[in-house]
């Protein structure tokens, strides 16, 4: 299992991406685990105003606060921790999105993957990753 994320400001300039390689786990806990350490970096740094987009669609069911533990018992640690983060004193929204314009936050999953490296923060996108970066851009301008 691997996680990656990518943090934008509001206009989709990159601020900063992540990647881990060091986890064991399933999809859906690679995908709450990866929303939980975005959102942990976002309020390390003081960004307090967060939209927060997941092509997960079970991550957006586990925000909503009739969410019952007992189905995500396998989970529980990491569902609290984000709903932990929901009641914190920030504006946040969490947004479902097509996975084809989050191929930023795939291509850093894919190079966590394969990285020796147990966890990495990027301050400027690296060059693995500008491709993709363009391609979230131009596909994200077609929704409607």
């Amino acid at each position: 299992m691997s996680i990656g994320g990518v943090i934008r400001d509001c206009v989709g300039r990159w601020l900063f991406g992540f990647a881990n390689s060091a986890r064991t786990g399933d999809p859906l806990k690679a995908e709450l685990t990866a929303v939980v350490e975005g959102l942990s970096l976002c309020w390390n740094v003081g960004l307090r105003n967060i939209i927060c987009e997941t092509d997960c669609a079970e991550v957006f069911e586990a925000c909503e606060s009739l969410v019952s533990l007992e189905r995500w018992q396998v989970y529980a640690d990491l569902v609290r921790a984000l709903k932990e983060f929901l009641l914190r004193n920030w504006l946040i929204s969490i947004r479902w999105i097509p996975q084809e314009i989050n191929k930023v936050a795939h291509t850093l999953v894919g190079w966590g993957a394969f990285s020796s490296v147990d966890y990495v923060v990027w301050h400027k996108a690296p060059t693995f990753v500008l491709e993709a970066v363009e391609l979230d851009v131009m596909s994200s301008m077609d929704i409607v």
